[in-house]
């Protein structure tokens, strides 16, 4: 697994990027045109701390190579 930093993520991610693509994800939410399965929850042994998995799949956003 590759964890990236803060400051790597905004080497290649600008915020207006994030708010794009937010804007899209809402688009294609309402529209129905998105599978979302349930939410994976992994709680560290520490009890406190968890990490999130929310998957989601978008068909026609799918590239053909």
């Amino acid at each position: 697994m590759l964890l990236l930093n803060r400051s790597d993520i905004e080497k290649c991610y600008s915020l207006k990027d994030c708010i794009a693509a937010v804007a899209d994800a809402f688009k294609y939410f309402s529209a129905g045109k998105v599978d979302v399965p349930l939410r994976t929850q992994i709680l560290k042994q520490n009890g406190k701390d968890t990490f999130l998995c929310m998957p989601v799949f978008v068909k026609s956003m799918m590239r053909h190579v």
